[in-house]
């Protein structure tokens, strides 16, 4: 296949990778990242509509669940460091 553009080939002939972050990301929806952050925002949505309805210590709650969620959506997409 003849190169269109001079930067559709290397130097060493082979043709580029389409996008240098496309694997992290195609990894990240795998991991069910994805679904989880919607489900999250849902969840948080909800909450919020019902909010003027809800206790004060129901809300303490909810936060807490909510964080929960977002500590581990982020545990998925953040690698943890091996000691």
């Amino acid at each position: 296949m003849a190169a269109r553009w001079a930067g559709q080939r290397r130097a060493s002939g082979l043709p580029r990778a389409s996008h240098p972050r496309r694997p992290i990301r195609d990894r990240l929806w795998r991991r069910g990242v994805r679904a989880g952050l919607k489900g999250l925002l849902k969840r948080a949505c909800a909450i919020g509509r019902r909010r003027d309805a809800l206790t004060d210590g129901t809300l303490k709650i909810y936060e807490a669940d909510l964080n929960g969620g977002s500590n581990r959506l982020m545990s998925l997409i953040l690698p943890t460091k091996q000691a």
